[in-house]
């Protein structure tokens, strides 16, 4: 379970990287983005599934409407964290996405009885404070009440994110068909989005944008190459949920932002800053408590 959720950050590392590319060069609107790496993940696992395993197709009636809550909770999370990004500087949003880690702590021992130890409590700590340094060393903080109230919520919903995943397992759901499922109720949703009569931050200018996403073929292998980590990272968090407690599963994965600026350091000559190594070291530090956590003792976990 920690190696899956290690893997996933690294995936999910690249793409704010691959999504700032999209943006910035090929002008491709934010919630089109969002919508089209949906389709895109849905087109890669339905060949994937129907040639090696069609029974992880199959959804039993019973799950229906939780995996449809659940893929709205997916909606709202990406949804929300683009409306962050857009209010606020994209470091703000990172270290305010990451206020899910004290807050899934909470909503696991609230609604999934899961205990809350000392161990615990000094890696969300660590964890935090290397996301901060990671993400606003050398930034210019500008906010404002909105963009604050949608950074915390969209924390907020990322730790609901991650309680759903925990509840699917428990459920015995599959985790890649439940990532199916979510990737095709977040894709209806999106698209009702894109198509709103009323204007909303990134959604595509008019129904011809929304579908053709872009006339130049590096922006489809840019787009391509965005929803592969995408769904194989949903893919291994989900699995890392059926083993491990929502809130350590989601500890692990504020690796993101120090991975995420040693990228953006090799592949786009953004500059990583003494403050960003002490972060990444700070996150690491973190890392290693929550496996040390489940190293100590025989069967029983200092985190649980």
């Amino acid at each position: 379970g920690f190696f899956y959720a290690v893997v996933a950050a690294v995936l999910f590392a690249f793409t704010p990287l691959l999504i700032k590319i999209l943006n910035s060069t090929y002008e491709v609107p934010a919630l089109v983005i969002t919508m089209w790496r949906n389709v895109l993940g849905i087109a890669l696992l339905l060949p994937a599934f129907l040639l090696f395993k069609p029974s992880l197709l199959k959804l039993e009636r019973e799950h229906f409407g939780f995996i449809a809550l659940y893929g709205v909770v997916f909606t709202f999370l990406n949804t929300i964290w683009t409306f962050s990004i857009q209010y606020n500087s994209a470091s703000v949003a990172t270290v305010l996405i990451y206020f899910s880690a004290p807050l899934s702590s909470l909503l696991g021992w609230w609604l999934l009885k899961e205990q809350f130890s000392w161990i615990k409590g000094l890696a969300i700590v660590l964890g935090l404070g290397g996301c901060a340094l990671v993400a606003l060393a050398g930034a210019e903080v500008h906010t404002n009440w909105i963009g604050l109230i949608l950074g915390l919520l969209s924390g907020l919903i990322y730790a609901f994110y991650a309680v759903f995943g925990r509840l699917s397992a428990r459920r015995g759901i599959n985790p890649w068909t439940s990532t199916f499922y979510i990737f095709f109720f977040a894709l209806v949703v999106l698209f009702i989005l894109n198509i709103l009569p009323i204007s909303i931050p990134g959604q595509a200018p008019d129904l011809k944008s929304l579908l053709g996403l872009s006339n130049d073929p590096m922006a489809w292998l840019f787009m391509v190459l965005l929803t592969v980590p995408l769904v194989v990272g949903y893919g291994l968090f989900n699995q890392s949920l059926t083993i491990l407690p929502s809130s350590t599963a989601n500890l692990i994965l504020t690796l993101e932002p120090p991975i995420t600026a040693i990228l953006a350091w090799l592949m786009l000559n953004e500059k990583l800053l003494p403050l960003q190594l002490v972060g990444t070291v700070l996150v690491l530090s973190g890392v290693l408590l929550v496996r040390l956590g489940f190293n100590r003792g025989s069967g029983n976990s200092l985190l649980d």
